[in-house]
Parts: structure tokens; C-alpha cells; sequence
């Protein structure tokens, strides 16, 4: 839970997601697997944009926005977000 994670513990993990190298450039290796990005289109820290801009590096990748959903999209909404998954795993 965010509440009981300590400043010197949220410091970490921010500063490792400034710091982590870009991965776009591998992202074309992945053609062939099967890829859905899932996220909200109400979603303020990865723009539905950017969701999209994703999927599109990945060949065969799709993109799936929930709609009235923000960032956190698999508890914000997860009937919405099983649906677009479970296709995927069946």
C-alpha cells in the first residue's frame, strides 16, 4: 500500500522509474508475440497517447483504453480490465 510505504522507499522507486533506460528501441523484437496494452483513457502518468504510441512499436501489438479509467486500471476497474485481457490468455 502507497500509505504505509516509507519517503526513503518511495524515493527509491521514483528515482529507479527516472532512471531506467528507454526500451522503445527493443520494442519491434517482440513481433510475433502476442501483445495487448491495456490501459485508461483518463490515465494522467502514461497518456492514452503514449499507450498507443506503444502498442504501434510493437508489430501486432493492440492497444485497449478503458473508458472513465485512470492510471491504475486493473483495480480502478477490473471487470472492464479482465475482459480486455482474458482473449489474450484463452
Amino acid at each position: 500500500r502507497l500509505a504505509e510505504a516509507s519517503p526513503e522507499g518511495m524515493a527509491w522507486a521514483l528515482a529507479a522509474m527516472r532512471d531506467r533506460p528507454d526500451a522503445t528501441p527493443g520494442l519491434a523484437a517482440l513481433a510475433g508475440v502476442p501483445t495487448l496494452v491495456v490501459g485508461g483513457d483518463e490515465d494522467v502518468l502514461t497518456r492514452p497517447s503514449e499507450l498507443r504510441a506503444l502498442a504501434a512499436a510493437i508489430p501486432g501489438a493492440v492497444a485497449e483504453l478503458l473508458p472513465g479509467v485512470g492510471h491504475a486500471s486493473a483495480w480502478e476497474a477490473p471487470a472492464a480490465f479482465a475482459a480486455a485481457v482474458r482473449p489474450l490468455l484463452l
